[in-house]
Parts: structure tokens; sequence; C-alpha cells
């Protein structure tokens, strides 16, 4: 008795969350987003961080069009989210926190006073995350393209 194995292949890849789990994550994600403009923008406020200074202002404006952008992301993708529309509307997120995240690090609104240490540990987080966001844009980007 001969048996055969079919072996599979190497770029097989499993299904990924169902329609209904994607809903949640939109809805979920866009209740962060509107928690998030609310503690930046109204109550406490920006800021009410006392690590963070006056500069900030210079950010908050772009902050706040990346979470907006974000916020319609998700609505779209609440009624209509094919595999490739998911992947562009993740590289726009991912680019626009590169664009955000670059900011930062020009402006660099923290003032850590007796610990300034914190500022190295700032930077280096903020650059980590740069170079994060840069490789969502291109995965991203490859991802929307591909067919499968």
């Amino acid at each position: 008795m001969t048996t055969t194995q079919t072996a599979t292949p190497a770029h097989a890849t499993k299904p990924g969350p169902g329609r209904g789990a994607r809903i949640f994550g939109y809805l979920l994600g866009s209740g962060i987003q509107l928690l998030i403009l609310w503690l930046v923008l109204v109550s406490p406020g920006w800021r009410a961080v006392p690590f963070v200074t006056d500069a900030a202002g210079q950010v908050v404006g772009l902050f706040t069009v990346s979470v907006l952008v974000g916020l319609l992301i998700n609505a779209v993708l609440l009624a209509y989210d094919p595999r490739a529309l998911r992947r562009l509307g993740d590289a726009v997120n991912a680019a626009l926190a590169l664009v955000v995240t670059l900011r930062v690090l020009d402006v660099f609104p923290f003032d850590f006073g007796q610990h300034p240490g914190w500022a190295t540990v700032v930077r280096v987080l903020l650059i980590l995350a740069a170079v994060g966001a840069g490789i969502g844009v291109i995965a991203n980007l490859v991802q929307a393209v591909r067919r499968r």
C-alpha cells in the first residue's frame, strides 16, 4: 500500500480573520482613535502632560489629521474591505505615522528636566518607530499589489 503525501507550498498562508472580526477591529480601532483625540484635544489636553512643552503645538495639527484619516479609513473599511484596500489603508496609516514621528523628532517637544537621559530614550524609541512605520509602508504596499 502506497501513500501519497502532498506538500504544502511554502507560500501558502492561513486565512485571515473573518469579516465579523474585522468589523469589530475597525470599530474598536475607531473608538480608541476617538478617545485619543478627546484626551489630546479636549480633556485633559496635551498641555496637561508635564514633560511636553508648548512646542508640541507644532505637531498637534498634523497628529490630529493623521488620526482623522485613520478614522476615515476605518469608516470605508466598515462598508467595504477587500484585502488590497485594507493593505492600502494600512500603508496610508503607516505613512502618516512616519510623517508624524519624523515631525516629533524634528520639534522634540519634550523637557525631562532633572532626568535628561530620558531624552535619549525617547529619541531612540521615536527612531525605531519611524523605521517600523517605513517598513510598514513598504510591506503593505507590496501586499496590496500581490495577487492571491
